[in-house]
């Protein structure tokens, strides 16, 4: 079957040019130790401790990259500091295929209960990024989503205390 992985990234991409805000977004991502993390509406009803994981993964990221550079598509719901992350409000969102294509320009992915979040991670080209996903997920389709032997688990990071 051969790697189609190049052939879907190039497929996977916008027809048409990006607006002008979000050109820039892409410019900032490319620009920093970028790291996405999409938080679908459907994380804030997750439990204390699936919450618990996804904000011990910011903090293994802090401790990993080098100056990192959050963007949150959603809500900053572990309430960052805005040094630190760029927040991409739902209210000003466009089109999920934008979202994607956001998505696949940052560095480092730190990959939520969310399709799109994991071919945002897929999709990226970066060979050095550091992607961390969760092993089983609450969906009702899947309970685990097959995942690249590169990426990290939310379970098999260390538990790090580091503030961003």
């Amino acid at each position: 079957t051969g790697n189609i992985r190049p052939q879907l990234q190039k497929e996977f991409c916008l027809k048409n040019k990006l607006g002008s805000q979000e050109q820039e977004l892409v410019e900032q991502m490319r620009s920093c130790a970028s790291v996405a993390m999409y938080l679908p509406a459907s994380l804030k009803n997750k439990s204390e401790a699936v919450l618990a994981h996804y904000q011990h993964a910011v903090q293994y990221m802090c401790a990993h990259v080098d100056e990192p550079h959050v963007f949150i598509f959603g809500k900053n719901i572990f309430n960052l500091d805005s040094k630190i992350c760029t927040v991409i409000s739902f209210k000003e969102r466009r089109h999920e295929a934008i979202d994607l294509e956001l998505l696949r320009h940052c560095r480092h992915h730190i990959v939520t209960e969310s399709t799109l979040s994991w071919w945002g991670a897929w999709l990226s080209d970066y060979e050095d990024k550091i992607v961390i996903a969760p092993q089983k997920w609450s969906s009702n389709y899947v309970e685990e989503y097959p995942l690249p032997a590169t990426w990290v688990t939310l379970d098999k990071i260390d538990n790090t205390d580091v503030n961003c």
